[in-house]
Protein backbone atom coordinates (compact mmCIF):
# COMPACT_ATOMS: atom_id res chain seq x y z
CA UNK A 1 0.00 0.00 0.00
CA UNK A 2 3.08 2.40 1.01
CA UNK A 3 4.72 1.85 -2.64
CA UNK A 4 1.24 2.51 -4.41
CA UNK A 5 1.13 5.66 -2.25
CA UNK A 6 4.70 6.59 -3.28
CA UNK A 7 4.12 5.78 -7.11
CA UNK A 8 1.01 8.15 -6.94
CA UNK A 9 2.88 10.96 -5.73
CA UNK A 10 5.64 10.30 -7.85
CA UNK A 11 3.56 10.28 -10.69
CA UNK A 12 1.46 13.32 -9.87
CA UNK A 13 4.61 15.63 -9.17
CA UNK A 14 5.78 14.10 -12.87
CA UNK A 15 2.99 15.54 -14.39
CA UNK A 16 3.00 18.63 -12.24
CA UNK A 17 7.13 18.99 -13.87
CA UNK A 18 6.29 18.20 -17.24
CA UNK A 19 3.07 20.92 -17.12
CA UNK A 20 5.10 23.43 -16.13
CA UNK A 21 7.84 22.88 -18.23
CA UNK A 22 5.15 23.15 -20.95
CA UNK A 23 3.49 26.44 -19.90
CA UNK A 24 0.43 24.73 -19.31
CA UNK A 25 0.06 25.60 -15.45
CA UNK A 26 -2.57 28.27 -15.21
CA UNK A 27 -1.18 30.67 -12.08
CA UNK A 28 -3.78 31.96 -9.90
CA UNK A 29 -4.42 36.03 -11.12
CA UNK A 30 -2.83 35.10 -14.69
CA UNK A 31 -4.87 35.42 -17.62
CA UNK A 32 -6.64 33.09 -19.76
CA UNK A 33 -6.42 32.93 -23.21
CA UNK A 34 -9.55 31.07 -24.27
CA UNK A 35 -9.16 31.34 -28.07
CA UNK A 36 -7.42 33.13 -30.97
CA UNK A 37 -8.27 32.81 -34.52
CA UNK A 38 -7.59 35.68 -37.21
CA UNK A 39 -9.71 37.68 -39.65
CA UNK A 40 -8.26 39.40 -42.71
CA UNK A 41 -4.69 39.04 -40.96
CA UNK A 42 -5.85 40.75 -38.01
CA UNK A 43 -5.62 38.69 -34.69
CA UNK A 44 -8.68 38.25 -32.79
CA UNK A 45 -8.62 36.68 -29.16
CA UNK A 46 -10.72 35.89 -26.91
CA UNK A 47 -8.81 36.45 -22.92
CA UNK A 48 -10.33 36.32 -19.22
CA UNK A 49 -8.54 38.40 -16.78
CA UNK A 50 -8.78 38.46 -13.22
CA UNK A 51 -10.48 40.65 -10.76
CA UNK A 52 -8.69 43.55 -10.05
CA UNK A 53 -6.02 43.30 -13.29
CA UNK A 54 -6.19 45.75 -16.03
CA UNK A 55 -5.64 43.98 -19.65
CA UNK A 56 -1.92 44.81 -21.02
CA UNK A 57 -0.03 43.59 -24.01
CA UNK A 58 -1.19 41.08 -26.79
CA UNK A 59 1.87 39.48 -28.59
CA UNK A 60 2.36 37.36 -31.50
CA UNK A 61 5.09 35.28 -31.98
CA UNK A 62 6.76 32.54 -34.07
CA UNK A 63 8.37 30.77 -30.90
CA UNK A 64 6.36 29.20 -28.15
CA UNK A 65 8.41 30.26 -25.54
CA UNK A 66 7.45 32.48 -22.38
CA UNK A 67 9.70 34.46 -20.08
CA UNK A 68 8.53 36.72 -17.35
CA UNK A 69 8.41 40.06 -20.16
CA UNK A 70 6.70 37.77 -22.52
CA UNK A 71 8.25 36.15 -25.82
CA UNK A 72 11.37 35.37 -25.75
CA UNK A 73 12.09 35.61 -29.52
CA UNK A 74 10.46 35.77 -32.78
CA UNK A 75 7.92 38.66 -32.36
CA UNK A 76 5.86 39.37 -34.72
CA UNK A 77 3.24 42.07 -33.24
CA UNK A 78 3.33 43.57 -29.86
CA UNK A 79 0.37 45.65 -28.82
CA UNK A 80 -1.44 47.15 -26.22
CA UNK A 81 -5.09 46.20 -25.24
CA UNK A 82 -7.29 49.16 -24.72
CA UNK A 83 -10.94 47.21 -24.17
CA UNK A 84 -11.99 46.77 -20.93
CA UNK A 85 -13.10 43.68 -19.74
CA UNK A 86 -16.86 42.68 -18.85
CA UNK A 87 -18.23 42.13 -15.47
CA UNK A 88 -17.11 38.44 -16.01
CA UNK A 89 -13.48 39.23 -17.07
CA UNK A 90 -13.91 38.31 -20.77
CA UNK A 91 -12.31 40.71 -23.39
CA UNK A 92 -12.37 40.40 -27.51
CA UNK A 93 -9.11 41.75 -28.85
CA UNK A 94 -9.18 42.64 -32.46
CA UNK A 95 -5.00 43.52 -33.17
CA UNK A 96 -4.70 47.09 -35.68
CA UNK A 97 -1.72 45.96 -37.07
CA UNK A 98 -1.49 42.66 -40.11
CA UNK A 99 0.56 39.81 -39.35
CA UNK A 100 1.30 37.81 -42.44
CA UNK A 101 0.55 34.07 -43.34
CA UNK A 102 2.24 31.34 -41.23
CA UNK A 103 1.96 29.34 -37.62
CA UNK A 104 2.37 31.66 -34.70
CA UNK A 105 1.82 31.55 -31.07
CA UNK A 106 -0.18 34.27 -29.23
CA UNK A 107 -0.44 35.10 -25.79
CA UNK A 108 -2.07 37.75 -23.43
CA UNK A 109 -0.90 39.89 -20.27
CA UNK A 110 -2.89 41.79 -17.71
CA UNK A 111 -1.03 43.96 -15.09
CA UNK A 112 -2.01 43.38 -11.28
CA UNK A 113 -3.54 46.42 -9.85
CA UNK A 114 -3.95 45.07 -6.37
CA UNK A 115 -1.67 46.21 -2.80
CA UNK A 116 1.86 44.25 -3.73
CA UNK A 117 5.76 44.43 -2.62
CA UNK A 118 6.51 43.48 -5.99
CA UNK A 119 9.65 46.25 -6.99
CA UNK A 120 11.03 45.55 -10.55
CA UNK A 121 14.95 44.67 -11.15
CA UNK A 122 15.43 46.81 -13.95
CA UNK A 123 12.83 49.18 -14.31
CA UNK A 124 11.80 49.96 -17.47
CA UNK A 125 12.57 47.04 -18.50
CA UNK A 126 9.78 44.24 -17.57
CA UNK A 127 7.14 44.48 -14.73
CA UNK A 128 7.46 42.47 -12.05
CA UNK A 129 3.72 42.88 -11.49
CA UNK A 130 2.82 41.38 -15.17
CA UNK A 131 1.65 37.62 -15.82
CA UNK A 132 0.85 36.00 -18.92
CA UNK A 133 -1.21 33.41 -19.91
CA UNK A 134 0.00 30.55 -21.88
CA UNK A 135 0.39 30.81 -25.69
CA UNK A 136 -2.44 29.96 -28.20
CA UNK A 137 -1.18 27.96 -31.23
CA UNK A 138 -2.74 30.50 -34.38
CA UNK A 139 -2.17 29.29 -38.11
CA UNK A 140 -2.69 32.63 -40.75
CA UNK A 141 -3.64 31.19 -43.98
Amino acid sequence: MKRLGIALAAAAAAALVAAAADGAAVRPGAPQLLRASTSDNHVVAFARFAQGATPRLIEVARSRRLAGPGFVEGIVLRERISVVPTPSGVVRVVTRGRIPSGRYWVAVSSVDVGLTSCMPLKPGRGDCLSEWSTAVRLTVR
